[in-house]
């Protein structure tokens, strides 16, 4: 039988394993975890040595055992984010101001520079990358390829996906005119979207601009008459309805039309009601998508889906109709529907920018003030000090 010495050496290299390879690293380790407590349990000590060899053992096992749990932890743990302002969460807006850009600087040394005016959000992080959603404006991004270890980002800027392993490029995102720019500085990236009929890789010192809006129908020339016949042929009138042989009388066309969005809507599944309003509302069909987000709070009430939809109604009339009055309302909506909700920082922020842009004074200062009592650090907190501060 081995001893604990080699039982914990064994443990060891197979962590070592389990961290280099990176494929089902937690089964690996729960392996060698139970042989080493299967093979330490069936240790017989002498006697008299049992006490002090237990000592000469035990310490250095336990040391291990912990240096193998952090270094396990440090490895595995999601990166985390900074800003040049504080420490945001995970989904919060970033906004770089109109005068000066805004650094996001992630803890294994890659970076996302927003410039002016650009908007943006870390949708999710995980140990080998983060994915990242341009809401609009500019965005220098610089991704570190770490040797030994998987290295998976994901830029997402309207109905377009960038996935990157290792490189810096510029990524210019437009929702009105729903245009997007890419522009290659080192390494290459994958880029797919509705419009590409295969994913495209973009290489170092390529620049690409591309759109999935359908243009508008040009006009159609006008006809030019044609001249009458001298002598009109005569024809025998057509029959209003014609039928073939063993088939049932034709149907008016209008019969055979598809249903409409709104009917679509109305029998729809969840899952399809929320893919819809993000299509829409993605390709700048704002209607369209609060339609579906509306059919969905009613026929789903209660649902974390019909909440989420609020901040949705909300973001549309903000980002997309500049219409602040009717955007604080959803946001008013939501943090009284959802006092404790994923999104509820935000929309708290969201919400005194709203009452800002309106001119509404108290409401304002009233928002900040809750703000900064919740959010002391948070990506508005500038905005409502300067608010308090006026």
């Amino acid at each position: 039988m081995d001893s604990p010495e080699t039982g914990l050496m064994r443990f060891g290299e197979r962590v070592q394993e389990a961290l280099e390879a990176e494929t089902q690293p937690a089964e690996q380790l729960r392996v060698a975890r139970a042989g080493l407590i299967e093979r330490a349990a069936g240790v017989r000590w002498p006697a008299r040595a049992a006490g002090r060899k237990l000592w000469f053992v035990a310490v250095p096992a336990v040391a291990a055992l912990a240096m193998i749990a952090l270094v396990t932890d440090a490895f595995f743990r999601p990166i985390s984010f900074v800003t040049d302002t504080g420490k945001p969460g995970v989904g919060d807006i970033l906004e770089a101001g109109r005068g000066t850009p805004l650094r996001v600087a992630f803890s294994e040394g890659s970076s996302v520079l927003l410039q002016r005016g650009a908007r943006a959000r870390v949708l999710d992080t995980e140990a080998s990358g983060a994915r990242v959603l341009l809401e609009s404006g500019v965005a220098n991004v610089s991704i570190v390829h770490r040797t030994r270890r998987t290295t998976r980002w994901r830029f997402d800027a309207g109905p377009f996906q960038v996935l990157v392993k290792g490189t810096q490029f510029e990524l210019d995102w437009h929702p009105k005119s729903q245009t997007l720019s890419l522009t290659m500085k080192t390494g290459s990236v994958e880029l797919s979207g509705p419009c590409l009929p295969a994913p495209r890789v973009i290489e170092r010192g390529a620049r690409v601009q591309l759109s999935c809006a359908k243009p508008a129908p040009a006009p159609e020339p006008a006809a030019t008459p044609l001249p009458k016949p001298a002598t009109a042929p005569t024809a025998a009138p057509l029959p209003s309805t014609v039928s073939m042989p063993g088939t049932p009388p034709a149907v008016r066309g209008a019969d055979h039309a598809p249903p409409s969005f709104e009917a679509s809507c109305e029998t729809a599944r969840k899952a399809e009601l929320v893919a819809w309003a993000n299509r829409e509302r993605l390709a700048g069909n704002v209607e369209r998508a609060r339609t579906a987000l509306l059919v969905l709070r009613r026929r789903f009430a209660g649902s974390s889906e019909a909440g989420t939809a609020l901040f949705t109604l909300g973001r549309m009339a903000f980002d997309q109709q500049a219409d602040y009055g009717e955007a604080a309302r959803w946001f008013e909506a939501y943090l009284a529907e959802q006092p404790e909700g994923p999104l509820m920082g935000d929309a708290a922020g969201r919400l005194l920018e709203a009452y800002e842009r309106q001119g509404r004074a108290a409401p304002a200062r009233r928002a900040a003030e809750a703000y900064l009592g919740r959010f002391p650090d948070g990506p508005y907190a500038n905005r409502a000090r300067r608010i308090l501060a006026e």
